[in-house]
């Protein structure tokens, strides 16, 4: 039985064609693009940039406020709760002062994941590569999973720093997806350039989902994936199958110049 696939966004703005493998049909045979060009879909409007990046950043700090409020005030407000009860009975138990630390230990790693999404620090101070094995490591040590990464012929010269942002962004809205919802235990990040475009992969191993399901198309995290792979007229695809795992598949231009 093949995976199902399914096209959320093409670009038609551009006239880069990524060669993604189309759907299969029920015999196994596959349309051709042809078939699609023969039968054109009604003109769209043209695509609102401004509005995709304010959506997006909107976006951004709802995330942000969700995991300040979710895990780093949830967290203070269990340390108050164990200072309070040692104040309340006078005596210093080595016991709770051991959790307390423990989850202070917590709130400041959260905030450095946080500091770190945030802004583009790592891709100031290291190559995009260098970047992306920090990130791997980082969530890594925090989350304890285990996390492959791929790197084929993409460099800093394929793409200008903005681009760069931009597919990192993806990796880690991605990457937080697998984390909140997939219950996998290995995440594939594979990243490649063919000369004409780039490629960009993030699969788990996790439950997966039925791709029929409106939510998978119009959850959150992948409309912010979506925006993005819109500012850098990509197009994006889905993978995935109940008990099979999640793909998300990026193709996007590269300029492959030197000092983009």
């Amino acid at each position: 039985m093949k995976r199902q696939t399914m096209t959320v966004m093409k670009n038609l703005r551009t006239p880069f064609q990524p060669p993604l493998q189309l759907p299969a049909a029920e015999n196994g045979a596959y349309l051709h693009p042809a078939f699609f060009q023969a039968n054109p879909s009604p003109a769209k409007p043209p695509i609102d940039y401004t509005a995709i990046v304010v959506a997006t950043q909107e976006a951004e700090r709802k995330k942000i406020a969700e995991e300040l409020h979710d895990n780093i005030c949830q967290t203070l407000g269990a340390i108050k709760l164990f200072i309070d009860q040692m104040l309340e009975s006078n005596r210093l138990k080595r016991s709770t002062i051991r959790k307390c630390s423990l989850y202070l230990h917590e709130v400041i790693n959260e905030l450095r994941h946080i500091s770190h999404n945030m802004g583009m620090v790592w891709l100031q101070e290291h190559h995009f590569s260098t970047a992306l094995q920090k990130f791997v490591a980082m969530m890594q040590e925090l989350k304890k999973i285990n996390i492959r990464l791929q790197i084929d012929g993409f460099n800093d010269n394929c793409c200008n720093q903005y681009t760069q942002l931009i597919l990192f962004r993806i990796i880690q809205e991605q990457v937080q997806n697998v984390l909140k919802h997939a219950r996998a235990t290995e995440i594939c990040i594979t990243l490649k350039n063919s000369g004409a475009s780039g490629y960009l992969s993030v699969s788990d191993n996790g439950i997966g989902a039925n791709i029929l399901d409106p939510s998978i198309k119009e959850g959150a995290g992948l409309k912010n994936i979506r925006h993005r792979v819109e500012i850098i007229a990509g197009c994006m695809e889905i993978t995935t199958e109940p008990g099979k795992g999640f793909k998300v598949e990026v193709q996007f231009p590269v300029n492959n110049l030197p000092g983009k």
